[in-house]
């Protein structure tokens, strides 16, 4: 492990205890809060600069780049507050918040019969949502495949959430019906149609090496491993920090997300085959994720509508089966792909020791 990647690393888990542990009055929380973001902002500065779509784009690249950085940095100094003072600070961006969520919120299995007037209800502001969301996301990933991979991923993570949060719980022709076919879907080919139509690269990350090339499977990895993060991050915060559904920080939120992600995604899947492509956006992407988990779980005292209830073993235990078996995949992997640079190594240093040999027998 390089210097930066040890220095970000060390950085990243220092910043989360101090960040964790914080609280010792408003002020001494907002001091420390300032200094953890201006030492992030450096810490940024440390890590070589990235701009994985070329010159082409710069300009917009660079303004994406910063203005996600902006929110990271304000994450930050939220992370150093407690859940009281946190909430306070979120409604001088909005007077409608600093309220509690209520706790009777509109669930989606109040009547699941199968009948016309119930799908119709069922199609509010979450369903439009669903369609620009997934529209964006194509962009993000560019491939048909990992996308209809994802979009099923995110009901499976609903069904395993939705003892925690009942905003999950739907019913079963919600899930197949309205989320995966009728906006998921139709917004996945409409992005990949325009993906096509201007020519933009698509990304290949469900391929035939996809199982045994230790690069494109860690890739694999870390793109579910964000996706997850990022989708629960979304829903915890809400309650954490008594946002609304529809208040437009969640929209802000997503656009700061997509456009991090756009960058993040490309610079993942060029390092694929470019051992020396820098690894600045992906690791923001990773900090962005470990301070929102970090907030989510900092804020839990009053929160809003969140449940809690023990995870089932029916649900943890094959998240854990998977996530184990995943892991040592790719440790395998890795083991096999060490190996294979070790052999060309010895195998040129014993056709050099015996073309020695033969040179003093001339001698």
């Amino acid at each position: 492990m390089s210097f930066h990647k040890l220095a970000f690393w060390t950085f990243t888990t220092v910043l989360l205890y101090l960040a964790y542990n914080n609280d010792v009055g408003f002020e001494a929380n907002s001091k420390r809060g300032v200094l953890a973001a201006m030492l992030f902002i450096a810490m940024i500065g440390s890590l070589k600069p990235s701009d994985p779509f070329g010159d082409k784009y710069g300009a917009i690249f660079r303004i994406q780049f910063w203005l996600s950085a902006t929110f990271i940095a304000i994450l930050v100094f939220l992370s150093f507050q407690n859940e009281k003072d946190g909430r306070y600070l979120m409604s001088l961006g909005d007077d409608r918040l600093g309220k509690p969520v209520t706790k009777d919120m509109h669930t989606y299995d109040d009547n699941c019969e199968f009948e016309w007037i119930n799908i119709v209800d069922n199609l509010d502001h979450y369903y439009w949502s669903h369609v620009i969301n997934w529209l964006l996301a194509t962009f993000l990933v560019r491939d048909f495949w990992f996308l209809n991979f994802w979009s099923v991923l995110d009901e499976i993570i609903e069904l395993s959430w939705q003892h925690k949060l009942p905003h999950f719980r739907e019913c079963w022709w919600d899930h197949v019906l309205l989320d995966v076919l009728l906006s998921n879907t139709v917004a996945i080919i409409i992005g990949m149609i325009i993906i096509k139509k201007f020519k933009f690269e698509q990304y290949s990350w469900f391929a035939k090496d996809t199982f045994t090339n230790p690069k494109k499977f860690e890739a694999v990895l870390i793109v579910i491993i964000v996706i997850i993060g990022n989708f629960l991050n979304n829903f915890f915060l809400m309650n954490e920090l008594w946002v609304p559904p529809k208040c437009w920080m969640v929209v802000y939120r997503l656009l700061i997300w997509f456009m991090l992600g756009h960058s993040a995604f490309r610079e993942l899947h060029n390092s694929i085959t470019d051992k020396n492509q820098p690894y600045q956006l992906r690791y923001l992407t990773y900090f962005t994720i470990a301070i929102e988990t970090l907030i989510s779980i900092k804020f839990l005292p009053d929160c809003g509508n969140l449940q809690n209830e023990d995870t089932p073993i029916y649900v943890w235990l094959p998240w854990l089966i998977v996530g184990v078996v995943s892991f040592l995949w790719w440790i395998k992997l890795q083991l096999i792909q060490s190996q294979k640079q070790i052999q060309p190594n010895s195998r040129e240093t014993t056709s050099k020791q015996e073309k020695s040999r033969k040179e003093k027998k001339k001698d």
